[in-house]
């Protein structure tokens, strides 16, 4: 069974013995991330849109380092200041999230600074086979009409790039998790290309 454990440098990790992402078999867990950056100020203080992307992002870079991705992503939950202010999270998580569609609960609470307008978590399970999840969810990702020269384009950009999977599905405006299966059979076939 795989067990894995990576910190994301956050201040109180140590001190509170805790890790920002968790796998225990297929199964992750990120811990609530908010905006907090490595100076301890609060990135874009009042902006729920603007921190919501940051988080998002950090919490790719966590899923990541534990072996997973966005695509894996079955439930999400959110803790936001002021429930009016919940549109800016509601227009990003359904930008990143658009074609997986896991769970989401909203909850509104307090945060720890001022500025602070959102903390989320993630739960995800790792799968690697993209014909069973397409089984589960009634068919295919969407109709594959994408040339090969389009999906190796994309491929490339998303191991090459510094932008995360889901900005390059949005960069060229498919679903994320097919960027995440072609950037799976870029690599398994990249032995072939150079063993030839």
């Amino acid at each position: 069974m795989i067990i894995m454990n990576a910190s994301g440098g956050g201040r109180l990790e140590k001190v509170a013995s805790y890790a920002r992402s968790k796998r225990v078999g297929p199964f992750v867990f990120i811990s609530g991330t908010t905006s907090m950056q490595s100076d301890g100020t609060v990135f874009a203080p009042y902006d729920t849109e603007e921190q919501t992307r940051y988080i998002i992002n950090k919490m790719e870079e966590a899923l990541q380092a534990v072996g997973s991705e966005l695509a894996h992503v079955v439930r999400t939950r959110a803790y936001i200041t002021d429930m009016r202010d919940a549109g800016g999270f509601i227009k990003v998580h359904g930008e990143v999230f658009k074609g997986i569609e896991p769970t989401l609960t909203g909850v509104q609470a307090g945060l720890t600074t001022p500025g602070m307008m959102v903390e989320i978590e993630f739960d995800a399970i790792v799968h690697n086979d993209t014909d069973s999840l397409q089984e589960l969810e009634g068919g295919s990702l969407e109709n594959e009409t994408h040339t090969a020269e389009f999906k190796a384009k994309v491929a490339l950009e998303a191991l090459n790039s510094e932008l995360t999977l889901s900005q390059v599905a949005a960069k060229h405006s498919v679903n994320p998790n097919l960027v995440a299966r072609w950037k799976r059979e870029a690599i398994d076939n990249m032995s072939d290309i150079f063993s030839s």
